[in-house]
């Protein structure tokens, strides 16, 4: 059982130490041979290769640290498995799947974007000469529309397999009816549990191979009461841990309450996990603040964020050596959970909260909300400080807590618009989504939506079939909304502004709001404001950073957060060549109408009346929202709006935030909002119903079709 833990400190402040990019890249260290011929994987490279060879489906369920996402592509590359192709391992989540990839080819001595590479969402480094690639599992499926066969590929590796992301579920069907096709390619599915029952019942014929982690001892620890704010409590963790090494225990600026426990190890770097990037800047500027009154022989703090939306280069940072003197503390979201090993990390503190997205068929919205960690993940965050020597993981949570918790997190499949999938599935040539060999099928209303939804977006005929301009919005790394909206803004001759919109929309937190100077930062967002909303408020910030060159200086003068400018600017760029293969001509436009009618040909499912209350309500489902206090229109109550996402904390708020004039809407999408004209929305709240069910019946008889066929 755990044991309690309770601590607090006041203000502290600034003994915290910055690098410059590229510096703990220098000091990387050295990887030998002999490391890895420790590793438990090590002792079982023999039957993994052999298991492979002899067997078209592999499981092999490696425990946490036992190697086998960095050694079992080496091992069958090594031993001639590849024939000459390519083996692809795929990652649930970029940052993984960049890490590894650098990770194996310093083992292997090789550049990356050589012999070893990986492929994300908008960054690929590969080649033809690439003998093992990393890649996240929508960047597999993404190759599979262009090439259905994936001859690229011999072998093709599920790294974390028990994650069941949406991606790695549809992988698994599709992986299925390619091994009926082709009798020369072997799959193996890689899993940090051993609940791999449902894989092998799935896939007829697989064999089964554990390996045994390199675990150390982590002692558990619990709050003896609730913490009310997440991340002060995180941050004070932080401090009193390094405090506690520093042998400080007791001062004017700091009380510590001491786990009770005795002979625990507060030396090694620290891993915090927190539910999102916005948290994390946070307490990254917390720490900043709390360290100022660090005594002098204390080793200063480096502090480092880790979340999916940084760049490549800034991630790679939470993969350095720390340099001496200093201490690192990773403030990471779900990310750091599982695949990677951050070197150095003893100590784990874990706030029990990780963001997630929940899809309402009925009310065909998608909020991101955060809620409680699962058994599982708060297992497996904290064996993260056990995977190089003993550890300890402070939970901010009570025993009791966890006790009720959840044994497993709910699969993707079941909680997630199924959209993007069926477009996906279409594009790749699957006839019928519905009797797709899903290994556990999602909710029927779920697809029925996602007919209903592709239908009114262009993206399928009227007997289920891709539509041409459905073909050209598969092929964008796009949700199909915003793909419609690129289509649209060619049409209305604004395609540079929506660029620029939708790179923005791709990328977090644009705006900065440090703590000490949050009037500051408030005064320099409100100069790029505008009555039309936020997305023309994104434009203005786009045009303002390019007209000065990405300037950083001005970043930090109107507090834009640099990193997701430069993300936004790349993104954007790699968005226009898309478009230009599939020749569409650019365009631009200074009218703002015409951009936010290109926006609401694609986000029209996302708008909202204000009803004779003042409260805004959507137009499909019907759920009460409220504007954002972060938005430029709130306090301006436009009668319509379009919103881009739904966050639920304490009120169900929609974010980036537009207006729209209500003629708009039987305008652009005249079917959709044929019985919701704003001036009879509540007379023909019946007729609107009658309508909707229409759709529905159209979309399952275009289900039903398309089984028939198959």
């Amino acid at each position: 059982s755990g044991r309690p833990y309770k601590g607090r400190c006041k203000e502290m402040g600034h003994s915290v130490v910055q690098f410059k990019e590229g510096e703990g890249r220098k000091r990387r260290r050295q990887i030998n041979a002999e490391e890895i011929r420790t590793l438990p994987v090590y002792r079982e490279k023999d039957d993994a290769v052999t298991l492979v060879r002899d067997h078209r489906v592999s499981v092999i369920v490696g425990e946490t640290g036992s190697g086998k996402t960095t050694q079992i592509p080496k091992f069958l590359l090594h031993a001639g498995l590849s024939k000459g192709r390519c083996i692809a391992i795929t990652q649930p989540r970029r940052v993984a799947a960049m890490s590894v990839a650098r990770r194996v080819a310093d083992e292997m001595g090789v550049e990356v974007g050589k012999e070893v590479g990986y492929t994300v969402r908008f960054d690929d480094r590969s080649c033809r000469e690439t003998k093992i690639k990393f890649m996240t599992d929508g960047m597999l499926l993404r190759e599979a529309m262009l090439h259905p066969m994936l001859q690229s590929y011999s072998i093709i590796i599920v790294d974390e397999a028990h994650e069941r992301t949406l991606h790695t579920e549809i992988l698994f069907g599709l992986l299925k009816d390619l091994l009926q096709k082709r009798k020369n390619l072997h799959v193996v599915l890689m899993s940090a549990t051993i609940e791999a029952e449902r894989f092998l019942t799935f896939f007829e014929g697989s064999r089964l191979l554990f390996i045994e982690g390199r675990k150390f001892p982590v002692d558990t620890y619990y709050c003896s009461s609730p913490e009310s704010d997440y991340i002060d409590a995180t941050v004070t963790a932080v401090m009193q841990v390094h405090l506690k090494e520093a042998g400080v225990e007791d001062s004017s600026f700091f009380k510590l309450n001491q786990v009770e426990q005795a002979g625990v190890q507060y030396e090694g770097d620290i891993l915090c996990f927190l539910p999102g990037q916005e948290d994390i800047e946070v307490a990254e500027r917390m720490i900043l603040e709390r360290s100022r009154a660090l005594p002098k022989h204390a080793l200063k703090l480096w502090t480092v964020p880790l979340f999916a939306s940084l760049p490549m280069e800034q991630q790679m940072r939470a993969f350095d050596p720390t340099p001496n003197g200093c201490r690192k503390v990773v403030l990471a979201t779900n990310i750091a959970e599982t695949s990677l090993t951050i070197p150095g990390i003893r100590i784990v503190v874990d706030a029990g909260y990780v963001k997630v997205r929940q899809y309402s068929a009925a009310a065909k919205i998608e909020t991101l909300r955060a809620q409680p960690v699962s058994k599982s993940q708060a297992n497996q965050r904290g064996g993260r400080a056990g995977r190089e020597a003993p550890g300890i993981c402070i939970r901010l949570y009570t025993e009791a807590t966890y006790s009720k918790l959840e044994e497993n997190s709910k699969p993707e499949i079941e909680r997630t618009s199924m959209l993007g999938v069926v477009l996906q599935l279409k594009a790749i040539g699957v006839r019928d989504p519905v009797t797709f060999p899903y290994l556990q099928p999602p909710p029927k209303k779920a697809l029925l939506t996602a007919f209903t939804g592709l239908l009114e977006l262009g993206a399928l005929t009227n007997e289920g079939e891709l539509s041409e301009d459905g073909k050209k919005m598969a092929s964008f790394p796009l949700d199909p909304p915003l793909a419609r909206v690129l289509l649209a803004s060619a049409e209305y001759g604004c395609l540079d502004e929506a660029l620029s919109v939708i790179a923005m929309l791709s990328v977090d937190n644009v705006f900065v709001s440090p703590g000490d100077k949050r009037g500051e930062a408030e005064e320099a967002k409100r100069r790029f404001f505008d009555n039309a909303g936020d997305t023309v408020v994104l434009l203005n910030v786009y045009r303002g950073f390019e007209s000065v060159r990405g300037d950083a200086e001005w970043c930090r003068d109107h507090f834009l957060n640099v990193r997701s400018m430069k993300r936004a600017q790349k993104i954007r760029r790699q968005l226009s060549a898309a478009c230009f293969n599939l020749g569409m001509p650019s365009s631009s436009s200074d009218s703002d109408e015409v951009l936010r009618k290109a926006l609401l040909r694609g986000l029209f499912q996302n708008t909202a009346r204000r009803d004779p209350s003042g409260t805004y309500v959507t137009f499909d489902g019907h759920q009460t929202v409220s504007i954002h206090p972060s938005s430029a229109l709130c306090g301006k109550k436009p009668d319509t709006i379009m919103f881009y996402e739904i966050v639920m904390t304490t009120k169900v708020y929609v974010r980036c935030v537009t207006a729209v004039d209500s003629s708009w809407l039987t305008e652009v999408v005249p079917d959709h909002f044929a019985a919701a004209a704003k001036s009879a929305v509540e007379k023909k709240g019946k007729e609107k119903e009658g309508t909707s069910q229409k759709k529905e019946k159209k979309a399952s008889r275009m289900v039903s079709v398309s089984t028939l066929r198959k």
